[in-house]
């Protein structure tokens, strides 16, 4: 395992690695080529898979460690929902769902929370 969680957003490309228990970000061109050095957010939490809105925030199914952890654009982590076994995340596609958070378990649990 490695590399799980993989997302572009406002010229950031988020990752988490599910082996070493961590969430990373950098700065990319228009290109792909990074314009800056690899960020390390954190080193000390399972990390899944990670969705990142329209605002810059990034959103992180942490699996075992059973929180979704909201990264703020400024770079602020919080817990924003308590979720046993979270997998994936998603944001709402329309207009009316546009802030709602899908959150998906291991054990075929589907949950939701306004963000």
């Amino acid at each position: 395992m490695g590399l799980d969680g993989l997302r572009y957003a406002n010229g950031t490309v988020w990752f988490t690695n599910v082996s070493k228990n961590t969430l990373h970000k950098v700065a990319v061109d228009a290109t792909g080529a990074k314009t800056s050095s690899i960020s390390t957010i954190w080193s000390n939490t399972f990390s899944d898979d990670l969705w990142v809105g329209p605002d810059g925030a990034a959103y992180v199914a942490t699996g075992s460690a059973g929180k979704i952890q909201k990264v703020a654009a400024d770079g602020k982590v919080s817990t924003i929902a308590s979720v046993s076994g979270s997998t994936a995340v998603v944001l709402g596609r329309t207009d009316a769902e546009k802030n709602t958070l899908y959150i998906a378990t291991g054990n075929g649990l589907i949950a939701s929370i306004k963000v």
